[in-house]
């Protein structure tokens, strides 16, 4: 993921609450937005943690847990 992530070198921000914004000068309308699970403790006191990175047209609904990449 971090391969994916260091791709993007336009910054990118909310202009709007909730609202995912590309503010880099981009050709491309979209952003990219990180979605992580937090830690999750399974039997045997095993704990992990997920996420996932998705390119989303610009101006898409940012859902909680998510935030800009």
């Amino acid at each position: 993921m971090a391969a994916v992530l260091a791709g993007c070198a336009a910054p990118y921000v909310s202009s709007q609450p909730g609202q995912a914004t590309n503010t880099g000068g981009s050709v491309s309308p979209e952003v990219i937005l990180v979605c992580e699970s937090g830690t999750v403790t399974h039997a045997g006191g095993v704990e992990t943690s997920s996420a996932v990175a998705l390119r989303v047209p610009a101006g898409s609904p940012v859902p909680p847990g998510c935030h800009l990449g």
